[in-house]
């Protein structure tokens, strides 16, 4: 039992890993040219992407987690639940206009 869970944390970090690697790796790449190569002229569109690119390693590690960890998925039922709880009981009030 005690191996299963370790290959999926192992398995998650590495998931994790990549991807922190894949989405940081153009602004290291921008910052490292930047600092050895004086006349790189980056414009408006890299910085726009590299932005973006560190935005998407924000917003995906909770998927991730979602996807492999059973902790995660149960808390997300209950919060899911509680939430219902609450809309049904008149608490919650979401104005979508």
């Amino acid at each position: 039992m005690y191996e299963k869970a370790r290959r999926n944390v192992a398995i998650t970090f590495c998931i994790v890993a990549f991807f922190y690697v894949f989405c940081w790796m153009p602004q290291q790449t921008v910052l490292f040219m930047s600092h050895f190569v004086y006349n790189v002229d980056w414009n408006r569109f890299s910085w726009h992407f590299v932005s973006q690119m560190i935005f998407l390693n924000c917003t995906i590690n909770p998927f991730i987690y979602l996807t492999k960890s059973t902790h995660f998925q149960n808390a997300l039922r209950e919060f899911q639940y509680c939430l219902q709880m609450r809309n049904r009981l008149g608490l919650l009030h979401i104005n979508m206009n």
